[in-house]
């Protein structure tokens, strides 16, 4: 397979059933962030924490969430993302 082939499969918006799954439950819970393997966050879909942290590097890499780094990287839908940044920054200033 041509390289060129192989980066744009890897770039495609397809999601496997368990990124869905893991997108509308982010969608539901716009203004949460959840840490990389989070337990909570696994054992409320009923997945491995191993599984979840694959999940949401793929979506992160798709572009469909978003992820900061504070103590850990957390991941999260766009806004709710946004507002952790924010308030990390505003924080950090005082």
């Amino acid at each position: 397979m041509r390289i060129s082939e192989v980066v744009a499969n890897s770039r495609k918006k397809s999601m496997t059933p368990m990124q869905e799954k893991v997108l509308q439950y982010l969608k539901q819970h716009h203004d949460e962030v959840f840490s990389y393997r989070d337990p909570e966050l696994a054992k409320a879909l009923g997945i491995k924490q191993s599984a979840l942290g694959f999940t949401l590097w793929g979506l992160e890499h798709k572009g469909h969430i978003k992820s900061f780094k504070v103590d850990r990287l957390y991941f999260g839908w766009g806004a709710a993302i946004d507002e952790l940044e924010r308030q990390v920054k505003q924080f950090t200033k005082t």
